[in-house]
């Protein structure tokens, strides 16, 4: 009877064990996720394995692959190189057998500062008002120019530079010194100079067919803010806020949206007129989820085939009537897909993703111009999750409503097409 005992006592024990380390194993498994999930970005992903089959990729062109050259520009100055004497014996060398001609690319040397002073006429004119000259490179209040001005607005946008290697950067080419304070004021400047522009964009979002839209966290004042874009493919909206509710969506595009929104399927975006989700990230579901299941890889095969012909289905832009009648046809495969998927455990996360979403799979397809995916969106994020992780982190509600304004006007000119250095000087001249 004591061994019974013991043994009970023992088992108890090991049942209690038991219970414990598999309460730690769902606790270790939901912080895997954070690393480990469908919508993991490389970059995150700390335990990439090197699989079997993937061997050494090679390097350079593929073999066969027409070569290129730089293409040699047009000279801009000529300057000859000549000899009088032989270095080696000293003797005259007369006229040149023959001129070799030889181009180079080479950057101006470093410009000095130039301190310009300002003489500015004050008129009272028999209107009784006072008159005061103006000029197209004088700003309306600070000691810089708006070259300068939209020097430091490009260093800090575009090349993404912490405001200690801008200060650097103009010290070195032009010899001028400007603390990193003084500098965050001018971009502060700069931003109130682009406001109105920054207005005009949101109301030209608005009114757009389709709207690509993101988020992603950003760091202000040490705590996790969240950057949120909006795009019609070319007019960009950047807005830091440090929520991610639903109003953000309708501070942006108002509560009455007659667009199209493409996403990844965040619920915010939901329930807000027409909805496209993201074909990439509903594949990279799949693939995800038959990674630990290889012998289902064939729904993965399935998935793609789908989502390739119905682009091709609607290649030429057919008639509307024609595009209803293509969507109808492939939401049922896709249905077809679900009863089929559903009977597999291991893809019930899958099913789950695909049915909820499954009045926003083919929205693309009845709705001509709209990008089954959401890539518009997470291309323009990108630059800032490089940035992101040079800066650290701005500093506070001024520092990130400057960063909206710049990014959103600068990166919107650039998709124009337009020359955003003489742009942004003219602005800020006002």
């Amino acid at each position: 009877m004591q061994r019974v005992a013991q043994l009970e006592k023992e088992n108890k024990e090991l049942r209690q064990l038991v219970v414990q380390l598999q309460q730690k194993i769902l606790e270790l498994e939901a912080k895997l996720l954070l690393y480990e999930n469908p919508n993991t970005p490389s970059s995150k992903k700390r335990f990439r394995e090197k699989k079997d089959d993937e061997g050494e990729k090679p390097k350079g062109r593929p073999p066969g692959a027409e070569g290129s050259t730089r293409p040699t520009p047009e000279p801009t100055e000529t300057i000859e190189a000549k000899e009088d004497k032989c270095p080696y014996c000293h003797s005259l060398l007369g006229l040149p057998a023959f001129i070799e001609s030889k181009v180079i690319e080479e950057l101006p040397a470093p410009v000095a500062l130039r301190i310009i002073r300002f003489l500015i006429a004050h008129y009272d004119c028999r209107c009784g008002r006072h008159v005061v000259a103006r000029h197209p490179d004088l700003p309306t209040g600070g000691r810089f120019g708006p070259q300068m001005l939209s020097e430091i607005a490009h260093l800090r946008m575009e090349d993404r530079l912490p405001f200690r290697k801008i200060q650097r950067s103009l010290l070195r080419r032009h010899g001028v010194l400007i603390t990193p304070a003084t500098m965050l004021h001018v971009a502060e400047r700069v931003a109130d100079s682009l406001t109105p522009e920054y207005e005009r964009l949101i109301k030209i979002i608005r009114a757009a067919s389709v709207a690509y839209c993101d988020e992603t966290t950003f760091r202000v004042d040490g705590k996790d803010w969240y950057l949120w874009v909006f795009s019609d493919g070319i007019h960009t909206i950047f807005v830091l806020r440090d929520s991610r509710s639903g109003t953000m969506v309708d501070e942006i595009l108002g509560t009455d949206f007659k667009g199209v929104i493409v996403s990844d399927g965040y619920a915010v975006y939901g329930n807000r007129g027409l909805h496209q989700r993201c074909w990439a990230h509903l594949i990279r579901e799949l693939k995800f989820a038959v990674e630990s299941e290889p012998k289902l890889s064939g729904f993965l095969d399935d998935l793609r085939d789908i989502f390739h012909r119905t682009k091709e289905k609607i290649i030429g832009n057919p008639p509307l009537v024609e595009r209803r009648s293509i969507r109808r046809g492939m939401e049922e495969e896709l249905r077809q897909m679900l009863d089929c998927a559903s009977s597999h455990l291991s893809l019930r996360k899958f099913c789950t993703y695909l049915e909820n979403g499954m009045a926003d799979w083919m929205t693309f397809v009845e709705h001509s111009g709209v990008e089954p995916t959401n890539n518009t969106a997470e291309l323009a994020l990108r630059e800032h999750v490089v940035m992101r992780r040079i800066i650290g982190t701005l500093r506070g509600a001024q520092g990130a409503r400057t960063h909206s304004v710049l990014s959103s006007v600068l990166t919107t000119w650039r998709l124009e097409g337009r020359d955003t250095s003489d742009r942004l000087a003219r602005a800020v001249v006002g």
